[in-house]
């Protein structure tokens, strides 16, 4: 029993050792799978005078041990290109890279920090070239060469990536603003076109109510033409050509000012011939060249037709045919128009019906009104209750209409509305005057015009708080209308913040939140201020910071205490990263993704040093980040080693656990039967 006992733990023990050595250590290195590099140029053209960058990509490959070294030079003509800076992106640490610069060369050198590799992917290194602008059009071309690749297991890569790299060198856009062409698609010129006349007229017909031209600008600039269409016949239409140069600073303008001919008059005539009245009888009597009459009915009448002839072919309308109720005047207007539509005459009859005769206590028929008064403004012509329209003007505040009325004898009155247009329009009262039997109505009309809104109707434009006071704490600087970003520091058990607020001259105001974010954090309020015409919004900023919980003394003195397995090689580079990556913070406040060198020469002369032992001699300064950076250092601790001393103790705790298995099964075992 005991023998099996240990054969299991045997088992075990061989079983945890294979998982071991089953899992794949650091530092054996992978198999590429394609290229680790590739370098291009961006953008492909450019003018003289601008800038282009060389990026270096680098493709990760999934190596087991990722690239921790390379080197790269780049060659040009200093005559044609000035390099202007390189930069990274965050992936390669400060203190990393080092680059030296020739007359006609960059080099540079990029080593991982010796803590630990960094996969690099994607674009990762960017150098910054920019054009002469003295050079001709045609193109500017680089050499760029990536070599001496080392893994970080301290294994060299053999592959080498290099080629030349063209950019085209476009001409520099023309400022010329001028037309070489221009023709208008009817009529002619006048005087006939040159590029340095800028006023031209034009005549066209009648029946032309488009105009069109053909133009074309010197070295490829742009035209625009204002507008199209005519005006009516008879008028002038004033075009403006502006002509914009191929680099947009420079502009011209051509104006063209087109007459559009009137429509010849016509031979054909507009007048009656004859024009008889159903009931009455013209005064005075009917004449072709007479266009105005009167005449007088009974109260009985309620409805006149008119019997006429329009000359040679003409067409002649009525605008009515129903009479006023008794005791008014109705206005008639028959409308002659030649046979070809291009002449027109009226004629106008006044028809007053007589009023009727009332007796005892009967209903009386008559509808007027004894009284017209508007609430707002005043009637134009003053009120009579002969006169039948009215005009009259309200500011633009007004935005409804009523009116005093009284009817005569009795009768009723309804207005048919209440609501005034917008601001600049005219709008129509109809206000009728129904007589007591219901017999008869009159119409009296109110054309009101409202006014246009003025910038004193809008309200005031002013976007300024007058008053702004926090719930807590104090503003930082004190607060003034005009200064728009603030900063309040609150306790840490503080959680929200109230403001008040007072916006000037009428204006609203509206605050963003109230609560605050996390101790320790810095919460941004808005306050946004508009205007009472809403016109204009101004925004005001408080970054209000919440404070940091308080701690007791003991946890102090345990925090402050250095942590025993701190890492001695931390790089002093490293520690200023933070600052470097704020100062290089946009507008928004997002770090760049970049880190820019200006290059500088080493602090050693590496120039006379054969390129393939400059690997083997240079070293990276953990602590400070300076001095020329070298690949890897021989002394270091063998990535490998690390796996080997893992591979060994996990060996001894499966021992262990396996002699801890043994006592357990001993201990159960069942005593011997007696």
């Amino acid at each position: 029993m005991m023998k099996r006992r240990w054969n299991t733990a045997l088992i075990m023990s061989l079983f945890f050792l294979f998982c071991l050595l089953a899992v794949p250590q650091p530092g054996i290195f992978a198999e590429e799978s394609g290229a680790l590099f590739s370098l291009r140029t961006e953008p492909q053209s450019v003018y003289p005078g601008e800038s282009f960058q060389l990026i270096i990509r680098a493709h990760d490959r999934d190596l087991e041990s990722p690239v921790a070294g390379f080197r790269f030079s780049v060659s040009y003509d200093p005559g044609q290109l000035t390099l202007q800076n390189i930069s990274h992106s965050k992936q390669i640490r400060s203190g990393t890279l080092q680059t030296y610069e020739r007359e006609d060369e960059i080099r540079g050198t990029y080593v991982c920090e010796g803590i630990a590799p960094t996969r690099l992917s994607g674009d990762c290194i960017f150098l910054t070239f920019a054009v002469s602008p003295e050079i001709p059009p045609g193109s500017v071309e680089l050499e760029a060469e990536i070599f001496d690749l080392a893994a970080w297991n301290e294994q060299s890569l053999p592959q080498e990536y290099s080629g030349t790299f063209s950019v085209a060198v476009d001409a520099l856009p023309s400022d010329r603003a001028q037309l070489t062409e221009l023709s208008p698609s009817a009529g002619s010129l006048e005087p006939a076109f040159s590029p340095d006349i800028h006023t031209y007229s034009v005549t066209v017909p009648p029946e032309v109510d488009r105009m069109e031209f053909s133009t074309q600008a010197v070295e490829n600039g742009t035209v625009a033409v204002s507008r199209k269409t005519l005006g009516a016949k008879g008028s002038t239409t004033e075009i403006t050509i502006t002509v914009t140069s191929e680099s947009g600073d420079e502009k011209d303008e051509y104006t063209v000012l087109v007459y559009r001919e009137e429509e010849p008059e016509s031979d054909s005539p507009a007048y009656l011939e004859y024009l008889r009245p159903s009931s009455g009888t013209l005064d005075p009597a009917f004449s072709p060249d007479t266009y105005s009459y009167e005449m007088t009915v009974g109260s009985e009448v309620s409805r006149i037709d008119f019997s006429m002839q329009a000359a040679e072919g003409g067409t002649a309308s009525v605008n009515r045919k129903t009479l006023l109720s008794a005791g008014n005047i109705t206005e008639f207007t028959i409308t002659v128009s030649s046979q070809d539509r291009e002449n027109k005459a009226e004629y106008t009859v006044f028809v007053y019906r007589e009023k009727e005769q009332t007796e005892g206590n009967e209903k009386s028929s008559l509808a007027e009104l004894e009284r017209l008064i508007p609430v707002q403004g005043e009637l134009f012509p003053a009120f009579d209750p002969e006169i039948l329209d009215y005009t009259m003007e309200v500011p633009f505040e007004i935005t409804q209409m009523q009116f005093h009325t009284r009817a005569a004898e009795d009768g009723t009155v309804s207005v048919d509305r209440k609501n005034l247009g917008s601001g600049g329009s005219l709008t129509i009262f109809t206000i009728t005057v129904t007589s007591e039997d219901k017999s008869e109505k009159q119409f009296y009309t109110v054309t009101v015009h409202r006014l246009e809104e003025t910038p004193e109707d809008k309200g005031s434009a002013t976007a300024k708080l007058s008053v702004l006071i926090p719930s807590d704490g104090s503003l930082d600087p004190a607060f003034s209308p005009d200064i728009y970003e603030y900063t309040l520091s609150v306790p840490s058990e503080v959680s929200s913040v109230t403001f008040t607020a007072k916006a000037q001259e009428n204006g609203s105001v509206r605050v963003s939140r109230k609560t605050l974010g996390k101790m320790g954090s810095t919460t941004d309020i808005t306050v946004t201020v508009t205007s009472e015409s809403g016109e204009e919004k101004g925004t005001y900023l408080i970054a209000v910071h919440r404070g940091e919980p308080e701690e007791d003394p003991e946890s102090d003195e345990s925090a402050s205490e250095p942590p025993k397995n701190e890492n001695k090689q931390t790089s002093s580079s490293a520690k200023e990263e933070p600052a470097e990556t704020a100062g290089m913070q946009d507008s928004s406040g997002a770090a760049d993704d970049r880190e820019e060198y200006t290059p500088e020469p080493p602090t050693e002369d590496l120039s006379n040093q054969p390129e393939e032992t400059i690997l083997q001699t240079e070293s990276v300064s953990a602590s400070t980040g300076s001095g020329v950076p070298l690949i890897i250092e021989q002394n270091q601790f063998p990535a490998f080693m690390t796996g080997f001393l893992v591979a060994i103790i996990l060996l001894l705790l499966g021992i262990i656990a396996g002699m801890l298995l043994v006592i357990l099964l001993y201990l159960r075992r069942k005593p011997p039967k007696e």
